[in-house]
């Protein structure tokens, strides 16, 4: 969807967002949006973006290679040295 709609704010500042707009983004009645204004040069660009509507799904996983060439063991006792030292 390369369209670009328009809507009209009402006195309570609010809009409506196109059909197809929700539909394509799967948005439903009580999802959250975070909005962005950004610049180009002196023109105002706004950004909404959907919230995630579980963030431990949205987030799952996101460290998972973290650690993933560290020896867990090694890691510990070298903390703990450190920690051992400064008292």
């Amino acid at each position: 969807m390369d369209t670009i709609q328009s809507t009209t704010m009402s006195t309570k500042h609010q809009t409506v967002i196109p059909a197809n707009v929700r539909k394509a983004v799967g948005l439903i009645a009580g999802d959250k949006l975070y909005w962005q204004v950004m610049h180009k040069g002196n023109d105002p660009i706004i950004i909404a973006q959907p919230a995630p509507r579980s963030w431990a799904k949205k987030t799952r996983g996101l460290g998972r290679d973290l650690w993933k060439n560290i020896n867990i063991k090694t890691y510990i006792r070298t903390l703990r040295n450190e920690w051992e030292m400064q008292q």
